[in-house]
C-alpha cells in the first residue's frame, strides 16, 4: 500500500473512530442508505412477496396444472362445445348463442 492510499485509509478510520466507535462496514452503509429511499422499501416488499409466493406455490396451488377437474367426480358431466350448424352441428340442436339471446 503506498503512502498516500495508508493516510487516507487511516484518516477514513479515524473519522469513523471520532463519529462514536469502530469504523462501519461497507454493507451497513450500503443497507443503511438502501432502507432511507422508499423505492427502494417498496422494491424489497415486491420482491419479498414474489418470492415468497414461490416458495409456498404448492400450498397456494395444490393441484396440477395440467390436470382437468371438472369431470372427475361423480354425477358432474364436462360441457359440450359450441353448436354451430355451418361446421356440421346437427340441425335438431339449437346454434351457440341462441339459447342464451333469442331473437
Amino acid at each position: 500500500m503506498t503512502a498516500s492510499n495508508q493516510v487516507v485509509a487511516e484518516g477514513m478510520r479515524l473519522d469513523a473512530e471520532a463519529l462514536g466507535g469502530k469504523p462501519t462496514s461497507l454493507w451497513r452503509t450500503t443497507l443503511r442508505r438502501l432502507l432511507q429511499r422508499r423505492s427502494a422499501i417498496v422494491g424489497m416488499a415486491m420482491l419479498g412477496m414474489l418470492v415468497a409466493t414461490a416458495i409456498l406455490a404448492p400450498v397456494i396451488a395444490p393441484f396440477a396444472p395440467d390436470q382437468v377437474l371438472i369431470g372427475i367426480e361423480e354425477g358432474v358431466k364436462k360441457r359440450s362445445g359450441p353448436c354451430i350448424h355451418l361446421l356440421g352441428c346437427p340441425e335438431d340442436q339449437p346454434e351457440h348463442g341462441q339459447t342464451c339471446h333469442p331473437r
